[in-house]
């Protein structure tokens, strides 16, 4: 059966300890897609910063190539995915969680908060799985699962002469 949180979005709280608990959301189109803006940017970025000291012909044609692969890196990519579940992602991610409720947290905040403990950092990220995928053992029991029958395989009948 489904709750009335999950049917309607309704936000979720999230307790940091310390008496602090915010409101999170679901991701809305507008959070993913600044999510995927600040992946490619993160790639640049890392990129950019690897090149520091190479010469400025290699760093410009090196950034030129990497910056026309972050414009291919989509919700799929491995780039994405190693990026969003690195704890600057997790961070990033809750940041755009909370803002419809809390517009004055910030990414740098949140991972202050996440690098004090790892207890909270493991159940905020539970949490936001919970709220944004959805959890893997109901996702499991919605699943039909089909079985197969076994087919014999029928003898031809004899002829009659």
């Amino acid at each position: 059966m489904t709750s009335t949180e999950d049917a309607t979005a309704a936000p979720v709280e999230v307790d940091f300890g310390k008496g602090k608990v915010y409101r999170m959301s679901p991701m809305r189109e507008l959070d993913q897609a600044e999510m995927l803006r600040w992946v490619r940017r993160q790639f640049v970025r890392t990129a950019s910063d690897a090149l520091e000291d190479s010469p400025p012909e290699e760093r410009a044609a090196v950034l030129t190539n990497i910056t026309m692969k972050a414009t291919l890196i989509t919700h799929e990519s491995p780039e994405y995915l190693q990026m969003a579940v690195s704890l600057d992602g997790l961070a990033k991610l809750l940041e755009l969680s909370f803002r419809q409720h809390h517009p004055e947290v910030t990414a740098a905040s949140i991972l202050k908060e996440l690098m004090s403990s790892s207890v909270v950092a493991e159940n905020v990220a539970r949490e936001f799985k919970l709220l944004n995928i959805g959890d893997d053992d109901v996702v499991k029991k919605k699943r039909p699962t089909i079985k197969k029958k076994k087919v014999r395989k029928k003898r031809p009948k004899p002829q009659k002469r």
